[in-house]
C-alpha cells in the first residue's frame, strides 16, 4: 500500500512519498509540501497502473533541439547553420519517435542540394545521439548521401598574373592568393597584424555578426609574406579604417567577380583562390608541414587528402636509379657532413 513519511528534520518537515506496487518499493524523492508530494504519489501510481512508470518523458523533437542548440558554444556563423538545419527538419512527434521510415523519408522529401542535406542530417544525427545520452530515446543510425566531391578550381600561374594585371583591389586579390587565407580571415585582418612581412590571423569576421574566432584553433597562425605582397600592403596602409580590408562577404565577391571578367577568366569562387594558394605552393615542393602550417589546416593529413592530387609524380621514380647506381650521388650528404664536423669537435 502506497504512503507518505513524514520526517521531522533540522531545516523543517519534509514528506517522502513512497508507491508500492506488485510487491514492489517505489522512492519518490522527498517535499516540503505535503500537497506535493500527494501530487507526486497520485502520479506515480497512475504511471504504475498504466505501465508507464520511469519511461522516459514524451519531448516533442523540436523543442528538445531547441534546448539542445542552445546549450552548445559555436562560432557565430556555425550557430547559423544549425538555426538553419534545425529548421528544415520538420519532424512533427516526440524525439522518442524519430526512426529511420521518417528518416528516409525526409531525405526522399528534400528539394535542395545533397550537400545541404547532408549538412542537416548531420545536425540531427547529434540531436538523436544526445537524446540517446539523456535517455530520452535510442538513436537511429542516420546515414548521410554520397555525392559527388566537386572538382576544385585552381588558377594556373599565367592566370594569376592576368587576373592581378586587371584586379579591381590590387592588395586584396594578391594578398588572398599568395596567402591562402579565407574571405573571413581576410575580413578580419586589422593593420597590428602586419609586422615584419609577417600576417598574424588571429580573428576572424563575418557580416552577420562581427568579429569571431578563427575556424579552428589551428587557423589561428603567422603567414609569411612574400616581399612584393609586404611592399604592396605598407604602401597601401593608411588608406583605410582599422581593418585592412574593410569589405563585405559580397563586396569582396564582386570585386573577384569583376576583376576575373576583365581577365577573360572563368568564374571561380573565392575559397577557389585558396586551392590555387595551396596548389602554387605544392607545384614549388614546399615542405607539406609547412604549408598545412600557413595555410591554418588542421592536419598535414587534411591537407593531403584535399590536395595530394596536384603533387606531380611523373619522373618520380627516375631518380630512384640515380640514387642507386651513380656512386657520384650521396644520400644524407649535409647530415653526414654535419655528424663529421661534430665528431671532429669532440676529438679536439
Amino acid at each position: 500500500m502506497s504512503y507518505i513519511r513524514r520526517r521531522q528534520l533540522a531545516s523543517g518537515i519534509r514528506y517522502y512519498p513512497i508507491a508500492t506496487h506488485r510487491g514492489r518499493t517505489y522512492h519518490l524523492g522527498g517535499y516540503n509540501r505535503l500537497t506535493d508530494a500527494k501530487s507526486a504519489l497520485r502520479r506515480a501510481e497512475a504511471e504504475l497502473a498504466a505501465g508507464t512508470f520511469g519511461q522516459p518523458p514524451d519531448v516533442s523533437f523540436r523543442v528538445f533541439a531547441e534546448e539542445w542548440l542552445a546549450s552548445l558554444r559555436l562560432r557565430p556563423n556555425t550557430m547559423k547553420t544549425y538555426r538553419w538545419a534545425i529548421g528544415k527538419l520538420d519532424f512533427d512527434c516526440s524525439v522518442a519517435d524519430v526512426d529511420l521510415r521518417q528518416i528516409e523519408r525526409f531525405k526522399a522529401n528534400w528539394a535542395r542540394s545533397d550537400r545541404s542535406l547532408n549538412i542537416a542530417l548531420g545536425v540531427l544525427r547529434q540531436i538523436l545521439q544526445r537524446a540517446e545520452d539523456c535517455g530520452l530515446a535510442t538513436a537511429p543510425r542516420v546515414r548521410r548521401v554520397r555525392i559527388q566531391r566537386r572538382e576544385m578550381d585552381c588558377l594556373r600561374p599565367e592566370e594569376v598574373r592576368r587576373l592581378l594585371e586587371h584586379a579591381e583591389h590590387y592588395p586584396l586579390l594578391l594578398t588572398a592568393v599568395m596567402t591562402g587565407l579565407r574571405i573571413g580571415e581576410l575580413q578580419g585582418l586589422r593593420w597590428g597584424d602586419l609586422a615584419d612581412g609577417v600576417l598574424f590571423v588571429r580573428r576572424s569576421y563575418s557580416d552577420d555578426y562581427g568579429w569571431g574566432e578563427t575556424k579552428t584553433p589551428s587557423s589561428r597562425r603567422s603567414v609569411n609574406l612574400t616581399a612584393h605582397n609586404t611592399a604592396v600592403l605598407e604602401k597601401f596602409r593608411g588608406r583605410v579604417d582599422e581593418r585592412i580590408f574593410p569589405l563585405t562577404r559580397d563586396e569582396m565577391d564582386g570585386i573577384k567577380d569583376r576583376s576575373l571578367r576583365a581577365a577573360g577568366l572563368r568564374h571561380i569562387r573565392f575559397h577557389d583562390l585558396r586551392h590555387t594558394y595551396a596548389s602554387l605552393m605544392l607545384s614549388l615542393g614546399k615542405n607539406i608541414k609547412y604549408i598545412q602550417a600557413q595555410g591554418g589546416w588542421a592536419t598535414a593529413k587534411e591537407l593531403l587528402d584535399t590536395y595530394g592530387h596536384l603533387i606531380s609524380e611523373s619522373g618520380a621514380s627516375d631518380g630512384l636509379d640515380a640514387l642507386v647506381f651513380d656512386r657520384s650521388i650521396v644520400p644524407f650528404a649535409g647530415r653526414r657532413a654535419a655528424g663529421q664536423s661534430k665528431q671532429g669537435s669532440e676529438m679536439d
